[in-house]
């Protein structure tokens, strides 16, 4: 059964990622080889069920076979537990369920806010500040590195509203402001919600290989194979009062506010009664 690590992209998801696999390698850690949350998109398992070369399929095609695909991954894997990396929104595409409840365990839904996800956003895209915001507020929106393996957004809220409101199976929240501000606490989290051993020495292994400087210098010596653009994927925390504009942070708050209260992100729009609010999830 599948352990989803979900997220919108730029939200955290390959930091605890990041996390996992130097706890369960004993606090080594190589930023291109993650043994355990790796992509639902990967070739390898699609092209284990295709009937031809996944080369000569169409995007819908691919779709088609990805319950099979994901299914291979699910029960044709070593790693325990079973975890598997989603930028999917919980939804459908092509009437294929994208995030199939019948092989899915639990789920770790990682969230930020979207005024900082913007400016990371924009530099892995490769976009200007206002075309990462129009996708983030499109409903259709879609990103692909070779037009065939698509991870299906949609806009933000709607991407976070389809993973916090799943009630089929347990899916826990995790903030990505939480998740930086104390690594050790969160990761602690994750393991024992996936019933694994907390080991002290590993936890501080894992939190000391995974600071920022020591990401970077592995990126610039050894690049990193996620990465799709030639910016530096490992950057940093971002400030959204200094790289946006009045006029775009108010583009994000008046479309997404309500999942911003709901997530205790304070905006100038609605109320903010609800803010810090989540009866329907835990957080790790």
């Amino acid at each position: 059964m599948i352990t989803w690590i979900s997220s919108y992209p730029k939200s955290g998801s390959t930091y605890l990622r990041l996390l996992i696999n130097s706890y369960l390698c004993g606090g080594r850690l190589d930023i291109n080889n993650l043994p355990y949350g790796g992509s639902d998109n990967r070739k390898y398992y699609y092209q284990a069920v295709a009937p031809v070369s996944v080369d000569k399929m169409t995007r819908d095609e691919i779709f088609f076979i990805r319950y099979a695909a994901l299914f291979n991954m699910a029960y044709g894997m070593f790693q325990i537990p079973c975890l598997i990396k989603t930028h999917n929104v919980n939804g459908n595409a092509q009437d294929i369920d994208l995030i199939p409840y019948q092989i899915t365990d639990r789920a770790f839904h990682v969230v930020r806010d979207p005024r900082n996800i913007i400016p990371s956003f924009s530099r892995h895209m490769d976009l200007t500040i206002d075309k990462s915001i129009e996708a983030l507020n499109d409903r259709e929106f879609s990103i692909s590195n070779d037009g065939k393996f698509y991870h299906v957004l949609s806009d933000w809220s709607t991407h976070v509203n389809s993973w916090l409101n799943e009630q089929r199976y347990q899916v826990t929240l995790i903030k990505y402001e939480k998740l930086v501000a104390d690594p050790a606490d969160t990761i602690r989290g994750v393991l024992d919600r996936l019933g694994i051993y907390i080991d002290e020495d590993y936890v501080q292994k894992a939190v000391e290989s995974t600071k920022i400087d020591h990401l970077r210098e592995q990126e610039n010596t050894e690049g990193f194979l996620e990465k799709s653009s030639s910016n530096q994927f490992f950057h940093g925390q971002t400030d959204y009062q200094k790289d946006l504009t009045e006029d775009q942070i108010k583009r994000i708050e008046e479309q997404h506010y309500e999942t911003m209260d709901r997530l205790g992100y304070t905006t100038a729009c609605g109320d903010n009664e609800g803010q810090g609010r989540d009866s329907t999830r835990q957080s790790a």
